[in-house]
């Protein structure tokens, strides 16, 4: 006689009671057992406690509702992709909680996910993460530095990011593009808040590793104003009044959303106060009388960063006068549209990041910045702002426009915003990404690297062929204040049958010149 194998499932229910006296004793309730068929060797519990997961001696896992018990079966049938997109959103905002990899969540996404369900993805995303993007208010804007500690938004920000391409990998759409710009802008505000001290001139060799930044920063800034100002032109002699959102979403351009979406309008103000201060201390450097000028050098260093702003259409304030005009006109629209509460804000300012597009509720605050006889006709006037220059400006290296001419590939540095050389050999990189090993001239004094190639040659014996070596200074202010640093030494080796390896070491020198990390 054969024995049947079956596990019993116990229950009980605790009722629930009113009186808090602590003469009250707690009871129980047995509910119907539940009988199995097999062994079941583990039961967990999901996250909000409404399933139950009977895991089986055979591998299988059995689901079930809390409260009947009842199995829960597949519907095969069911097309509905929405269940499955949020239980990977969840999978994604968890995987930020903890500071996992989430990188198997996007490669378990459909290539070139459709529209409708990549924008029910970010949502979900953004509500699993509780990301916060709106700063409107004068209020929440106090709290705009929670962009800067804020992990979760620089994952979810390249979650969008990569979703944003198209079939082709060449073009994204401005979903995407915004996405990439939050994340560019945030490292430069990061870039220029440690660099730039409030009280005192940054060390030259700081100022010129911040020259392709200021650079970028300054060329996003006449971007800006390129698009404001065509789209003006378009407006000012046209009857229909929405023929702005036809002309952005025929450019495929984030220029708009970029400066009505409050996350990139705060980091602007963020980054404006530092670009200021290096002015007027370029500005400073070139007389003969200045106290932080030791040698020729350092005034060149200078002079190239005043260059930058100098050749520049534009002057600093009118950009700040232009976030001014479009914090007004975006406080005025949601007045009137009587979206006055935080979480109605939230809404449109989450789908405006996410969509790319201007929302309804929006559009007479456009509309009022490309009115004729307001803002822009006063700032045309201007003799410091050439918008003749702005529209011609060259700022195809942004990486902004979908144009043939301007989709060439070209590789750059995305922190120091530096081009890569021609011929530069890109590595595998173990997580995922590519790793850049540029072999530049130590004598170039437009760009800054860490890396220093020393030189390059054959190795003894049948080991190989040394790729290129390359070492960097790293030390803190207490190391440097005791006359020691670290050098560390970085290699790559080529053997005899193809395949490269890395190999650094580190040994402490003597401090001759070098920059105090703190």
């Amino acid at each position: 006689m054969l024995r049947s194998r079956l596990t019993l499932i116990a229950r009980w229910r605790k009722p629930k009671t009113w009186e808090n006296h602590p003469s009250m004793k707690i009871q129980f309730c047995r509910r119907p057992d539940i009988t199995t068929a097999d062994l079941v060797l583990y039961v967990h519990h999901s996250w909000p406690d409404s399933k139950v997961m009977l895991v089986r001696t055979d591998g299988s896992v059995e689901f079930r509702y809390r409260d009947t018990m009842d199995v829960i079966t597949a519907d095969y049938n069911d097309i509905d992709p929405g269940p499955a997109l949020a239980a990977l959103a969840l999978q994604h905002a968890t995987s930020c909680y903890y500071q996992q990899d989430n990188d198997d969540v996007l490669a378990a996404l459909p290539p070139y996910l459709p529209l409708i369900l990549r924008f029910k993805f970010l949502h979900a995303l953004y509500n699993f993460a509780r990301i916060s993007v709106d700063y409107v208010s004068v209020e929440n804007q106090k709290q705009a530095p929670r962009i800067l500690s804020n992990t979760f938004m620089v994952r979810v920000m390249s979650a969008q990011n990569t979703l944003g391409f198209t079939n082709d990998r060449k073009h994204q759409d401005p979903s995407g593009k915004i996405a990439w710009m939050i994340l560019n802008l945030r490292s430069v505000v990061l870039n220029l808040r440690f660099a730039v001290p409030p009280r005192e001139p940054s060390p030259p060799d700081i100022v010129r590793s911040l020259l392709r930044v200021v650079k970028w920063t300054l060329d996003l800034m006449c971007y800006v104003f390129r698009i404001v100002l065509d789209l003006w032109q378009h407006q000012r002699h046209a009857d229909d009044k929405l023929l702005w959102r036809k002309k952005v979403s025929e450019w495929n351009t984030p220029g708009l959303v970029i400066i009505f979406s409050s996350i990139p309008r705060c980091l602007f103000r963020f980054i404006l106060p530092y670009l200021i201060t290096l002015f007027k201390q370029s500005q400073e450097a070139q007389s003969p009388s200045c106290s932080f000028i030791k040698t020729v050098k350092q005034r060149q260093i200078w002079k190239t960063l005043l260059a930058q702003f100098d050749s520049m259409p534009f002057q600093l304030a009118h950009f700040q006068t232009l976030l001014n005009e479009v914090d007004t006109a975006v406080r005025s629209a949601y007045a009137a549209g009587g979206i006055l509460a935080e979480p109605q804000r939230h809404a449109v300012e989450k789908a405006m990041l996410i969509d790319g597009t201007i929302p309804t509720v929006l559009a007479p605050a456009v509309q009022r910045l490309l009115q004729p006889d307001v803002f822009l006709d006063a700032l045309v006037q201007d003799p410091s702002f050439s918008a003749l220059d702005i529209l011609f400006y060259d700022t195809a290296w942004l990486g902004l426009h979908d144009e043939p001419s301007h989709t060439k590939k070209r590789a750059f540095d995305v922190l120091k915003k530096t081009p890569l050389p021609e011929g530069t050999t890109v590595r595998r990189s173990n997580t995922g990404g590519a790793a850049e090993d540029p072999k530049l001239d130590r004598g170039e004094s437009e760009n800054v690297h860490l890396w220093e190639p020393l030189g390059a040659g054959e190795m003894g014996g049948a080991e190989g062929k040394v790729v290129w070596l390359a070492c960097a200074d790293v030390g803190t202010t207490d190391q440097v204040q005791s006359g020691w640093h670290e050098r560390v030494y970085a290699v790559a080796i080529r053997g005899p049958d193809g395949s490269e390896y890395g190999e650094e070491w580190t040994e402490c020198v003597k401090v001759l010149s070098i920059v105090q990390v703190s």
